[in-house]
């Protein structure tokens, strides 16, 4: 009687343990994937930082050499290096998203439009055009945030889940 008592004891000890170890595995599991995700996510929003740069750049540029003289092969010379810097940059971005996607954080593609659009159709001369680029970056950025957290929710806190 004693030894029966003492394996079903030993018997729901194990248990405990093994569904204890089993959890704090997963959860180990899923904050892992979360932190490489987010360590993606990092040089991803550090890119969009800097087409907001280009932007400044770009707006501060023209501004200040608003009335010089400049031939019009210097501007379209200037344009084109603008330009390819910027489909550089977009390219770099197409490729970290397509590292996002494989994680699950996605954005729509008309976020990609739209900042393609606000930096290529026209010049960043004006404040309007300055705006429009730099709301186009925000959007993204906003977006890849709201997708991370819509793939990777904050656990709550086990205070509230148990009480």
């Amino acid at each position: 009687m004693a030894v029966s008592s003492i394996i079903i004891g030993a018997g729901v000890s194990f248990s405990i343990a093994w569904l204890g170890w089993n959890k704090l595995e997963k959860r180990a599991e899923k904050t892992s994937l979360r932190s490489e995700s987010f360590s993606l996510l990092g040089p991803t929003i550090t890119l969009i930082s800097e087409f907001r740069e280009m932007a400044e750049n770009s707006l501060y540029e023209r501004s200040s050499s608003s009335y010089d003289p400049i031939s019009s092969k210097d501007k379209l010379i200037k344009r084109q290096g603008f330009d390819i810097k910027f489909h550089a940059k977009y390219q770099l971005l197409k490729t970290k998203l397509a590292q996002l996607q494989t994680r699950g954080i996605s954005i729509p593609e008309d976020k990609l439009v739209e900042l393609r659009m606000a930096f290529t159709t026209s010049e960043i001369d004006n404040i309007k055009s300055y705006s429009i680029a730099l709301n186009a970056s925000d959007r993204i950025e906003v977006e890849l945030y709201s997708a991370f957290e819509r793939t990777y929710p904050k656990s709550e806190s086990w205070v509230k889940k148990y009480l």
